[in-house]
């Protein structure tokens, strides 16, 4: 599961118009009580709740959204005057909402927050469990797809997973429930970094005079943890280099599975510069940039969807 960021605004113009509607917002008359116990209204049994205030909605909104968050041990971040994002894409807490907000037409805001405790607890306990089914289906191999480019991707991928499984985990346990030991992450990281030096890289590179094309290959290896040999690889990059007139040099670069016979990703570039040196230091960042990149997307792609 690719980990990404989540904004947090949760549309708050859409609370704001919608609590219009639904008698959300109360403006002044007596001081709610919820204001100064939220449990008032809310058991604490059932619900985890958090009041914030500001000098209008959206910032009494964000301010008791923030504290509920807060309450599990995340933080919400801002980027900008309008803009906010989580520190993680786990920081937002499915199930919380906004359930009351009072105006006390004086300058001040108020908001609660809540969030039903089994709900939660069912929600998180799932994915937790969905998520343990995922890591067991990525780390069932045969040794020999284990020891491949798929292989490493997997338990990289499961110790993503894991991280994933440990957030939630920790949002169950601040909401009063243990359901089980958290994941070792290390491990699958560890299992993954063996298997670096069990699927070393080739590299065959025609033409390159001064070795500075294959240096560029093997640093864009290296830099993710890969190591290249002379020979006896399973994968073996062979690289195309050649000059043309007036300092122009193509490039092409197929790296090739042996095991499966297959060419497993094709790259191709070219450079023009006002010298040659010029021209193959702009060789080298196009392989920095754009082969490292495509070889990262390989990598991703023999990872599962699910």
């Amino acid at each position: 599961m690719k980990n990404f960021l989540s904004f947090f605004l949760f549309c708050l113009c859409t609370y704001y118009a919608s609590s219009q509607e639904t008698s959300l917002v109360r403006i002044g008359g007596i001081r709610p009580q919820w204001i100064d116990n939220p449990y008032s209204i809310y058991g604490k049994e059932e619900f985890i709740t958090a009041v914030g205030q500001g000098e209008n909605i959206d910032w009494a909104m964000y301010n008791a959204m923030s504290s509920l968050v807060g309450f599990f041990g995340r933080r919400i971040i801002q980027i900008d005057d309008d803009n906010y994002i989580f520190e993680n894409a786990y920081d937002h807490i499915i199930g919380a909402e906004i359930t009351a907000i009072w105006d006390d037409a004086k300058g001040t805001v108020y908001a609660l927050a809540t969030v039903n405790k089994d709900t939660l607890i069912d929600d998180y306990t799932t994915f937790a469990i969905k998520d343990s089914i995922i890591i067991d289906d990525l780390i069932t191999m045969s040794d020999e797809e284990k020891n491949s480019f798929n292989g490493y991707a997997r338990l990289m991928e499961a110790s993503c997973v894991a991280e994933d499984i440990n957030n939630y985990l920790n949002i169950l346990k601040q909401a009063g429930q243990t359901w089980h030991t958290l994941e070792n992450v290390d491990k699958y990281r560890n299992e993954a970094r063996a298997i670096l030096n069990n699927i070393p890289i080739q590299i065959i590179c025609e033409n390159d005079r001064y070795g500075r094309i294959q240096g560029a290959f093997t640093k864009v290896f290296s830099d993710r943890g890969f190591r290249t040999v002379r020979n006896n690889a399973r994968y073996v990059l062979s690289v195309h280099f050649n000059a043309l007139p007036g300092f122009n040099y193509t490039l092409l670069a197929n790296l090739i599975d042996r095991t499966e016979n297959d060419i497993i990703l094709y790259y191709n570039t070219f450079a023009k510069g006002i010298n040659e040196n010029d021209a193959i230091s702009v060789l080298e960042f196009n392989i920095s940039q754009g082969f490292g990149q495509e070889f990262e997307d390989l990598l991703i792609s023999y990872i599962p969807e699910y």
